[in-house]
This record gives C-alpha cells, structure tokens and sequence, in this order.
C-alpha cells in the first residue's frame, strides 16, 4: 500500500520513458564500519548522482554499534536526493550501488558492512511493499528510534518531518539522545562530507 500524502516531496517535472516523471525529494541515510569507511560513503555519494541530484549532504558521524556492540565504529551520513525514480526503482538502484561498493549479503544481521543505504523518507510518502529487492517501508521503520540516522537528517533540515512522526528530526534527536547518554556513545562530529574526504 502506498500514500504519497500532500506534498509527497513533488517538485520540477521531467521526462521519462515518454511520460511526465515528478521528482521527489528523498533522504537516504548512509553508514560504513568496513574498509575506508570514507571512502566508502564519499563513493556511495558520486554514485548516487547517477540516479538523482545530491542537493544537500550532511556532515559525517563516527557512531558507536547500537544493535550489535562488538564491531567496528559506523561512520554515518545523510544526504538529501532528488530523483525522478519511483521508491521501489530508487531502492534497486540504492542496492546496485551497494554491490558495485563491495557489499555482500549479511551473514548476521546489523553486523559490519562496507557500506549502507536506507531510504529514510520519500518525500511525505508512506509505503509498505514487497520488492525484488525484499521489503520497503516507508518512513524507515527504525529512523526515529536511531540517533545517528536523525542527527544527519537534523543537518540536512532541522525542521524535517515526516507527518506519521511525533515531531521534527530536531527534536526527535534531542529527546532520543537525552534518553540514551547514559547508554551509548553521542554521534561524533568529523568533517562535512565532501568530494576526496579522508582522514588520518
């Protein structure tokens, strides 16, 4: 099933497959524990300009495992994606990149991986549907209960809100990380993501 709600994130109209394609502004996030995680996630960005205009990126976290602890620190992102292509079109092509990284299917679940693309939002749209590529809901299920996918998106748009949620992803952080100090280390700020990002 599927609402585009609104406004759906429909902006500028352009042709596509002889037909008028409406273009959605998506948030994707973006997570690396394997490798160059950088470099990882700076390619991941390159790549997805195939697919779409990057019109916003946040700046890049060093995060600590939430699910399961004993791996590697995730380097997260976020970038603000505006594409032509439907949710599930934009999901196979998020998959396809993943792959072309090096990623492999997962032998245990939320455990390392050399790079990660989650639709989080898809303009004010909410989806629940099967794909080849398995199941895609819509906001992502989990954003609001993960600092670092909300404090990336607070970077992208402070007041970004999708209209199923309790309130904007400002917000939302601020709560979910107050509750969460004692347990888990805060998101840590490193450097904007940028085109050649690398660090020591």
């Amino acid at each position: 099933s599927v609402s585009t709600g609104g406004g759906g994130g429909a902006g500028s109209t352009q042709r596509r497959s002889g037909r008028e394609a409406s273009v959605a502004v998506a948030h994707v996030a973006l997570g690396s524990n394997l490798g160059d995680c950088d470099v990882h996630i700076a390619a991941a960005i390159e790549q997805m300009r195939c697919v779409g205009t990057v019109a916003r990126t946040s700046a890049l976290y060093r995060t600590a495992p939430q699910l399961l602890r004993e791996q590697p620190d995730f380097y997260n992102g976020a970038v603000e994606l505006h594409t032509a292509l439907s949710p599930v079109e934009l999901l196979c092509a998020l998959k396809d990149i993943e792959r072309r990284l090096g990623r492999q299917r997962a032998l245990v679940r939320y455990g390392p991986r050399v790079v990660d693309l989650d639709i989080v939002l898809y303009g004010e749209a909410t989806l629940d549907t099967h794909t080849p590529e398995g199941r895609l809901i819509i906001p992502h299920p989990r954003a609001t209960e993960r600092t670092f996918v909300l404090k990336p998106l607070a970077d992208l748009d402070p007041l970004l809100r999708h209209p199923s949620w309790a309130a904007d992803v400002s917000s939302l952080y601020a709560r979910l990380s107050a509750e969460a100090a004692e347990k888990e280390r805060p998101p840590r700020r490193l450097l904007p993501v940028r085109r050649g990002l690398a660090w020591e």
